[in-house]
Formats: structure tokens, sequence, C-alpha cells
């Protein structure tokens, strides 16, 4: 079926690697901290009433934003079948 149950051979990163990995994780760390540190705090918006209800987007969502909708339902479909084809074995 879709199952490829071959087994696979692992290779493991070697020491250089792993160090490098660890220091790139360690400088973004650094990195949205210090950006965090130096945001300006949030200013509290006024926002309408009703803002971010569902009724508010499914409005929204099948009025204006209809063909969008629909062509963004329609790409999302094509991309599944294309992705079951390309991982159904060939026999």
């Amino acid at each position: 079926m879709l199952l490829n149950l071959q087994v696979e051979a692992r290779t493991t990163a070697g020491p250089f690697l792993v160090a490098v990995a660890a220091a790139g994780g360690i400088a973004f760390a650094g990195l949205v901290l210090a950006g965090l540190r130096h945001a300006a705090p949030a200013v509290a918006a006024d926002v309408p009433a009703g803002f971010g209800e569902t009724t508010a987007v499914a409005r929204a969502l099948f009025t204006v934003y209809l063909v969008p909708f629909e062509l963004t339902s329609v790409l999302l479909l094509v991309a599944i079948v294309g992705a079951v084809a390309l991982a159904k074995k060939g026999t």
C-alpha cells in the first residue's frame, strides 16, 4: 500500500556537526532574547464589537473571500492527490 517497510540505515551526525548545531541554536536563542528585551511594550488596541467571533469570520470568508477560499481548497485537494500518487509504490 502506501507504507515502505524496508529497513533503512541510519547515519548519525559527527561531533563537529552536533557542536555547530548546538552553538547555532544557542546563538539564535540569544538573538531572540535580545530582540524581546529591546522590543516596545504592547499597547492595548481598541477593537470593534464582535471582532474575532466565528460569525464575523465566517461571514467574511463566505462573502468577500469566497473565490480565494475555493481556489485554496482546490489547490490543497490537488496537493493531497499528488502526494498520494507520489507515495504510491510502483507496481
